[in-house]
Protein backbone atom coordinates (compact mmCIF):
# COMPACT_ATOMS: atom_id res chain seq x y z
CA UNK A 1 0.00 0.00 0.00
CA UNK A 2 0.96 3.52 -0.73
CA UNK A 3 1.94 5.37 2.10
CA UNK A 4 3.07 8.87 1.66
CA UNK A 5 4.99 10.72 4.18
CA UNK A 6 6.80 13.94 4.68
CA UNK A 7 10.55 13.10 5.07
CA UNK A 8 11.62 16.53 4.93
CA UNK A 9 11.50 20.00 7.82
CA UNK A 10 10.26 21.67 4.88
CA UNK A 11 7.11 21.50 2.29
CA UNK A 12 6.14 23.64 -0.25
CA UNK A 13 2.34 23.01 -2.28
CA UNK A 14 1.62 25.12 -5.20
CA UNK A 15 -1.79 25.47 -6.82
CA UNK A 16 -3.67 27.46 -9.31
CA UNK A 17 -6.99 29.06 -8.03
CA UNK A 18 -9.85 31.49 -9.43
CA UNK A 19 -12.35 32.98 -6.89
CA UNK A 20 -15.14 35.12 -7.53
CA UNK A 21 -15.31 38.41 -6.06
CA UNK A 22 -17.67 37.81 -2.74
CA UNK A 23 -17.15 34.74 -2.41
CA UNK A 24 -16.80 32.72 0.79
CA UNK A 25 -13.36 31.84 0.10
CA UNK A 26 -11.92 28.23 1.88
CA UNK A 27 -9.27 26.26 2.00
CA UNK A 28 -7.53 25.44 -1.30
CA UNK A 29 -5.10 22.58 -0.24
CA UNK A 30 -4.48 21.46 3.29
CA UNK A 31 -1.90 19.18 4.25
CA UNK A 32 -2.18 16.90 7.56
CA UNK A 33 -4.53 18.36 10.62
CA UNK A 34 -3.90 22.33 10.45
CA UNK A 35 -1.15 22.75 7.77
CA UNK A 36 -3.47 24.35 5.27
CA UNK A 37 -3.54 27.44 3.41
CA UNK A 38 -6.50 28.63 1.54
CA UNK A 39 -8.36 32.54 1.02
CA UNK A 40 -9.49 33.86 3.94
CA UNK A 41 -13.10 33.85 4.91
CA UNK A 42 -15.76 37.06 4.68
CA UNK A 43 -15.04 38.66 7.75
CA UNK A 44 -11.95 37.06 8.41
CA UNK A 45 -9.13 37.96 5.84
CA UNK A 46 -11.33 38.38 3.36
CA UNK A 47 -9.96 36.77 0.10
CA UNK A 48 -6.23 37.24 1.36
CA UNK A 49 -4.20 33.78 1.03
CA UNK A 50 -3.38 32.38 4.62
CA UNK A 51 -0.96 30.06 5.55
CA UNK A 52 -1.62 27.64 7.58
CA UNK A 53 -5.10 28.77 8.70
CA UNK A 54 -4.54 28.45 12.12
CA UNK A 55 -2.33 30.12 15.04
CA UNK A 56 0.30 33.03 13.78
CA UNK A 57 -0.69 33.05 10.30
CA UNK A 58 0.88 34.16 7.35
CA UNK A 59 -1.18 36.46 4.84
CA UNK A 60 -1.01 37.78 1.76
CA UNK A 61 -1.53 42.09 0.98
CA UNK A 62 -4.83 41.76 -0.88
CA UNK A 63 -7.84 39.86 -1.70
CA UNK A 64 -7.28 37.65 -4.46
CA UNK A 65 -11.13 37.44 -5.03
CA UNK A 66 -10.86 39.27 -9.03
CA UNK A 67 -12.46 36.34 -11.36
CA UNK A 68 -8.62 35.81 -11.85
CA UNK A 69 -6.43 32.65 -12.23
CA UNK A 70 -3.46 33.18 -9.41
CA UNK A 71 -0.87 30.63 -9.20
CA UNK A 72 -0.26 30.12 -5.19
CA UNK A 73 3.10 28.70 -3.42
CA UNK A 74 3.15 28.58 0.06
CA UNK A 75 6.69 27.16 2.08
CA UNK A 76 6.05 25.68 5.16
CA UNK A 77 8.47 24.52 7.99
CA UNK A 78 11.43 24.95 10.22
CA UNK A 79 11.86 28.24 8.36
CA UNK A 80 8.45 29.90 9.14
CA UNK A 81 5.60 30.23 6.38
CA UNK A 82 6.04 31.79 3.49
CA UNK A 83 3.23 32.62 0.29
CA UNK A 84 3.82 33.65 -3.00
CA UNK A 85 1.37 34.28 -5.35
CA UNK A 86 2.11 35.01 -9.37
CA UNK A 87 5.66 34.35 -8.68
CA UNK A 88 6.35 37.23 -5.74
CA UNK A 89 6.97 36.83 -2.14
CA UNK A 90 3.37 38.63 -0.83
CA UNK A 91 3.26 37.24 2.92
CA UNK A 92 5.50 35.60 5.30
CA UNK A 93 5.69 34.61 9.10
CA UNK A 94 8.47 32.92 11.23
CA UNK A 95 6.07 30.62 12.51
CA UNK A 96 7.45 27.33 12.65
CA UNK A 97 5.46 24.63 11.33
CA UNK A 98 6.03 21.05 12.54
CA UNK A 99 6.00 18.42 9.86
CA UNK A 100 7.22 15.71 11.69
CA UNK A 101 5.49 12.20 12.73
CA UNK A 102 1.73 11.43 11.33
CA UNK A 103 0.84 14.81 10.81
CA UNK A 104 1.25 15.11 7.18
CA UNK A 105 -0.19 12.02 5.75
CA UNK A 106 -3.15 13.48 4.29
CA UNK A 107 -3.75 15.67 1.19
CA UNK A 108 -6.76 17.48 0.88
CA UNK A 109 -7.74 19.72 -2.21
CA UNK A 110 -10.52 22.01 -1.81
CA UNK A 111 -11.41 21.12 1.41
CA UNK A 112 -9.86 21.23 4.84
CA UNK A 113 -11.74 20.61 8.25
CA UNK A 114 -9.41 23.45 9.90
CA UNK A 115 -10.88 26.14 12.03
CA UNK A 116 -14.37 25.74 9.68
CA UNK A 117 -12.94 26.84 6.94
CA UNK A 118 -14.42 24.16 4.42
CA UNK A 119 -15.35 23.51 1.05
CA UNK A 120 -13.17 26.24 -1.06
CA UNK A 121 -15.41 28.37 -3.45
CA UNK A 122 -13.89 29.28 -6.19
CA UNK A 123 -11.80 26.46 -8.76
CA UNK A 124 -8.56 24.45 -8.05
CA UNK A 125 -5.85 23.34 -10.75
CA UNK A 126 -2.81 21.69 -10.99
CA UNK A 127 -2.12 21.05 -7.09
CA UNK A 128 1.50 19.91 -6.26
CA UNK A 129 2.73 18.69 -3.10
CA UNK A 130 7.14 19.12 -3.00
CA UNK A 131 9.11 17.66 -0.04
CA UNK A 132 11.17 20.42 -0.05
CA UNK A 133 11.27 24.55 -0.08
CA UNK A 134 11.55 25.78 -3.01
CA UNK A 135 13.93 28.28 -4.59
CA UNK A 136 12.14 31.76 -5.62
CA UNK A 137 13.91 30.60 -9.20
CA UNK A 138 11.79 27.37 -9.11
CA UNK A 139 8.45 28.87 -8.25
CA UNK A 140 9.03 31.79 -10.74
CA UNK A 141 9.87 28.93 -13.25
CA UNK A 142 6.60 27.02 -12.13
CA UNK A 143 4.30 30.29 -12.30
CA UNK A 144 5.92 30.75 -15.92
CA UNK A 145 5.46 27.17 -17.10
CA UNK A 146 1.24 27.26 -15.56
CA UNK A 147 0.40 30.96 -16.72
CA UNK A 148 -0.14 30.45 -20.61
CA UNK A 149 -2.71 27.77 -19.70
CA UNK A 150 -4.37 29.73 -17.10
CA UNK A 151 -4.65 32.18 -19.58
CA UNK A 152 -2.36 34.92 -17.80
CA UNK A 153 0.36 37.23 -19.15
CA UNK A 154 3.72 37.07 -17.15
CA UNK A 155 6.36 39.69 -17.35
Amino acid sequence: ALSPAITSSDITITAWFKASPGSAGGTVASIGDSRAFGLGIPGVDAGKVVAPNSGNAAKSSKDYRDDKWHFVAVKMGSGGVQIWVDGALDGNSSTVVNLSGTCCTLLRIGYGQEGGWGYFTGTVDDVKLYNESLTAQEIHKYYAEGAPKHMLAVK
